[in-house]
């Protein structure tokens, strides 16, 4: 008998903690986490000992363990810079607590796109947006926006370079795979370079998903609008081991994989 997969709905883990917190389809959630007025898309995935506040993390991505998405700043501009003085409640009887002061802080919320793969112990600072298809290396402190498909690392963030050339990722981008609808195949199909145009057109009108073994139905199919984000399909490829396809003239050969 076959085992089900391991995600086939959403796994919370019972010690997460949450606090307004909203989550999409298949996503796998462990623990301990602290989930606060965040969002997080479907298929996506936060290892342990991570803390997700104020922030919106869209489809597909993959959170290493000990990352801090938390705009939580304390008030530099206050005399003190004690929580005293946004919740006195704590300390004393008949003190409120200063919700205007909560209500900007959640203001200034964090967005991480799609596709993305954080790195362990990485930091993510208030108001910054990290790209769809970025990379984000172990212990990188992000403090500015990052562009879609950029692999940065650093304090603050540099590029290292680019995954793929600006047009191939904004074509990747265009497709917005990850917000379409997803029909799992037994297999992907095989697609040579002079399919490219025509599939890709197919993939923006009906944006159909495949996938063979037990990943993801739209991670199965990135491989596929890859192919079709670029001219050149032999230069379509990551790093060796990545999610790719490439062609040897008869069509579309699967690279090892990794998740």
């Amino acid at each position: 008998m076959a085992k089900p997969p391991q995600t086939a709905e959403t796994v919370i883990r019972s010690t997460v903690t949450r606090t307004e917190a909203t989550d999409g389809k298949q996503c796998d959630v462990n623990d301990p986490v602290y989930l606060e007025y965040c969002k997080i898309g479907d298929y996506s995935c936060i290892a342990p000992n991570s803390v997700i506040a104020d922030t919106e993390i869209s489809h597909l991505t993959a959170n290493a363990s000990n990352v801090r998405f938390d705009p939580s700043n304390h008030p530099p501009e206050r005399v003190s810079q004690h929580r005293l003085t946004y919740t006195p409640e704590d300390y004393q009887e008949d003190e409120e607590r200063d919700n205007q002061f909560f209500a900007d802080r959640t203001a200034t919320r964090i967005t991480i796109g799609n596709d993305v793969w954080v790195g362990p112990a990485v930091t993510v600072l208030p108001e910054v947006t990290v790209g769809d298809g970025t990379i984000l290396s172990a212990g990188t402190m992000v403090t500015k926006d990052v562009e879609p498909y950029t692999i940065a690392s650093g304090v603050p963030p540099e590029p290292i370079k680019r995954s793929f050339s600006r047009e191939t990722a904004d074509r990747l981008i265009k497709l917005n795979c990850w917000n379409g609808p997803k029909t799992i195949s037994s297999s992907p199909p095989t697609v040579s370079t002079g399919d490219c145009g025509k599939v890709s057109g197919s993939l923006q009108t009906s944006l159909t998903c495949h996938w063979t073994d037990t990943v993801c139905p739209v991670i199965r199919s990135l491989r596929i609008f890859w192919i079709c984000a670029t001219q050149s399909i032999s230069h379509t490829h990551r790093q060796p081991g990545s999610l790719s396809w490439v062609t040897n003239g008869s069509g579309a050969q699967p690279l090892p994989t990794t998740v």
